[in-house]
């Protein structure tokens, strides 16, 4: 009978800690575990709200900080957060209170009754969206673009018209956005993102040779490009007929040809 008793009073015992041990789990269920930390933070004993808000407090440095993103002598002061940076602090909070789930009950009112620290480290993530990144570098493209100029060798209202080509510039979309990612990735505070040259289509080597008849002197002009590379006196219309004026494409080409006086 005394064996019988005994056993008794343990099973109830064990069952009355049992019982309390879930109650306690069950209302500390809401509270991470002691010694959690999140980026070097201590969130232990916290519940999710106010981890949320620790959270949040703790990535505002990184997602406000300045960036400045240069190209081609200009440049932009932007932050983070501005190119859509987010940091994932529900993620966090949940993986945090997710610790005790690897745990068994009892240990887990261990750590909690006692307040044992049970170290563990969690990182905040820092989530980069490239959609955002290409929708900056796309702004940036129309301050930095300057168009290529093509050569040009022209008669314009009676006038001889000539111009250099030049070479243009404009940001390399996909290499710029790569290069910002990474320098986010990086908390890098500055970033110099890449240009590419562009090509006019008409280059001045490519005009080849033209001739000019000045009709006012008498004079002929062999162009080599933009370049006079031969000039010789000519006979043009005398009064009463006419020399006419405009662009033409020579077609053919005689040397010593017999001339015969129209008179």
């Amino acid at each position: 009978m005394v064996v019988a008793v005994t056993l008794g009073v343990l099973a109830v015992v064990t069952a009355g800690t049992a019982f309390a041990a879930y109650q306690y789990d069950a209302s500390t269920s809401d509270r991470i575990l002691p010694g959690v930390s999140v980026s070097g933070v201590d969130v232990g004993g916290m519940k999710r709200d106010e981890a949320v808000r620790t959270l949040r407090e703790l990535a505002e440095p990184t997602l406000y900080s300045e960036l400045v993103v240069e190209a081609a002598g200009h440049s932009w002061n932007v932050t983070p957060a501005s190119l859509g940076m987010t940091a994932n602090v529900e993620g966090a909070v949940a993986r945090a209170l997710a610790v005790a789930d690897d745990l068994s009950l009892t240990s887990r009112v261990y750590h909690r009754l006692r307040d044992v620290p049970v170290d563990v480290s969690l990182d905040l993530a820092f989530d980069e969206h490239r959609r955002e990144v290409k929708a900056f570098v796309q702004q940036a493209f129309d301050e930095v673009a300057l168009p290529a100029v093509d050569a040009r060798f022209a008669l314009v209202d009676g006038e001889l018209v000539t111009s250099r080509s030049h070479s243009g510039r404009e940001l390399a979309i996909g290499a710029a956005t790569d290069r910002i990612l990474e320098a986010l990735g990086q908390r890098t505070d500055a970033v110099e993102v890449p240009v590419r040259t562009v090509e006019p289509s008409v280059t001045t080597a490519a005009l080849g040779q033209s001739i000019v008849v000045d009709l006012s002197e008498n004079q002929l002009y062999l162009y080599d490009g933009l370049k006079v590379v031969a000039d010789y006196p000519v006979a043009t219309a005398a009064a009463g007929y006419t020399t006419p004026v405009g662009t033409w494409e020579v077609v053919d080409k005689r040397e010593n040809p017999t001339w015969y006086n129209p008179a």
